[in-house]
């Protein structure tokens, strides 16, 4: 059984799993009603999940997934379509390729994954047309 798990997600299958008293399949169906966001585990990890912590085969102090790292349940397919929006327009909103995409927060995650990092250009200033002329001035004057 591969330890992908959050630590609250383990809590809330053993809540369950006691809740529905050892009925494998049961506790897969009720996690699954109650969690639709989450992963939906297999009956079997349930039981897996038992076994480990009955014989002390648990490794409780091992670090968790990074949750930088880009989730392994995100299709290719939007992978290649965020990164197809932001090569086309680099100046494009995250919350639209959002949008448009039909994904979440995953858009940031994705573009970070693969090195790319937002950025919102803020213009301070304006040019007016006595802006040449007084350049012009103050270079004479440096000059002096």
């Amino acid at each position: 059984m591969p330890f992908t798990y959050d630590p609250n997600e383990y809590v809330d299958m053993l809540l369950i799993y006691g809740e529905c008293r050892k009925n494998f399949r049961e506790v897969a169906n009720l996690y699954r009603e109650r969690f639709p966001e989450r992963r939906h585990p297999a009956h079997t990890t349930f039981n897996k999940l038992e076994l480990k912590l009955r014989t002390g085969s648990f490794p409780f102090n091992v670090k968790h997934a990074n949750h930088n790292a880009p989730a392994r349940n995100e299709q290719r397919e939007n992978v290649i379509n965020v990164l197809t929006y932001v090569a086309v327009n680099p100046h494009i909103s995250l919350r639209f390729v959002a949008k448009e995409i039909g994904v979440s927060y995953t858009v940031h995650r994705i573009l970070k994954a693969h090195r790319y990092h937002p950025l919102k250009i803020h213009l301070s200033e304006e040019l007016k047309p006595n802006d040449l002329q007084e350049r012009l001035d103050f270079i004479v004057r440096l000059q002096v």
